[in-house]
């Protein structure tokens, strides 16, 4: 179980004030396919305020950056409502946290509860290169 404090903390250190905030929310009846969040916009977007970001070198192999999101249930889990990372299911309880990496993490939702399903979904980035990854 993570307080809003400790999600503050996992996403601290991120490269200017280069954070999105969303609520989402996943209506009953509703299945969104295994996918990864690849973020082109959001990268754009922070590429055009920090144009430095575009030097680092960066793979999946060895990242120079880190995107990551962290979701936030703003409700208890309710039976038919799935949240899924690859094989494994994340069961939460109001105001629990997960950290995705958001170019790894192979996920997919479900919502066949008869209620919508209430999620906060926070992007960040973190530079994780040394200066040596920098293109000159």
């Amino acid at each position: 179980f993570f307080k809003q404090k400790t999600a503050y903390e996992i996403l601290s250190g991120l490269v200017g004030s280069e954070m999105c905030i969303r609520d989402r929310v996943q209506p009953d009846g509703v299945k969104v396919p295994p996918h990864l969040d690849l973020l082109g916009d959001y990268l754009t977007g922070v590429c055009k305020e920090i144009p430095w970001l575009r030097k680092v070198k960066h793979s999946l192999e060895q990242p120079g950056i880190d995107i990551c999101q962290m979701i936030v249930a703003m409700e208890d889990q309710v039976p038919g409502q799935v949240f899924a990372f690859s094989d494994q299911e994340w069961n939460w309880k109001k105001g629990d946290c997960i950290r995705i990496n958001t170019w790894r993490a192979l996920h997919w939702t479900e919502n066949k509860s008869g209620v919508d399903r209430p999620m906060i979904k926070i992007t960040g980035i973190k530079e994780i290169s040394k200066k040596s990854n920098v293109i000159a």
